[in-house]
């Protein structure tokens, strides 16, 4: 895959999250019949200009307040006037220590990041889809035709979500084994 008319931007969570755009609507509560009047989010103008399908499968910084967003083409207008990265910069950007944890295998992660790695490329949006609403875990697979895809978990509460042999499979963010991944299959989000 050619990444040369693709870009990336870094953002806070904080800066998609006043992107969002909300309507209000009626709710009817399934108990009580009663009809109340709420804002709910029906889109975000950052995430609706860019690759990312959803605020739930975004990757985060180890600090768990940056991610990323994408798109291919024209800059798309909210994203005008916002620092751009190549797919050079950005794989240099994610591999530094606001991304990656550099810690050496076998200590102690100084993130609770980890992920779990699979053979076929679907198989982490199939668990994604399986998970409940909210949950916060992102989705990467292969850009090649083989190297799978993997999920990324960015906080040890998301671990409930998974199944046995998912927690056993479970690895830190950043080690060498997850590196070596990113730089071979050149992953993003499906």
């Amino acid at each position: 895959m050619s990444y040369e008319s693709r870009k990336w931007v870094v953002m806070t969570l904080q800066a998609i999250n006043a992107g969002d755009i909300t309507e209000e609507q009626v709710v009817i509560d399934e108990e009580t019949g009663e009809e109340t009047t709420e804002q709910v989010v029906i889109g975000n103008t950052f995430i609706d200009a860019a690759i990312e399908s959803s605020k739930n499968t975004l990757r985060l910084s180890l600090d768990g307040t940056k991610t990323i967003l994408k798109w291919d083409g024209e800059t798309p207008e909210p994203f005008e006037g916002m620092d751009t990265y190549t797919h050079a910069e950005i794989l240099a950007e994610l591999a530094g220590p606001a991304w990656t944890s550099n810690e050496e295998p076998g200590q102690a992660a100084v993130s609770s990041q980890s992920y779990v790695k699979y053979r076929a490329k679907s198989s982490a949006q199939e668990r994604l889809a399986e998970f409940p609403e909210g949950h916060g875990i992102t989705a990467l697979r292969s850009t090649k035709t083989f190297g799978g895809s993997a999920i990324i978990l960015s906080n040890e509460g998301q671990k409930q979500y998974l199944n046995a042999d998912e927690l056993e499979d479970l690895e830190p963010l950043g080690n060498e084994e997850w590196a070596e991944w990113l730089a071979r299959y050149e992953p993003e989000a499906p």
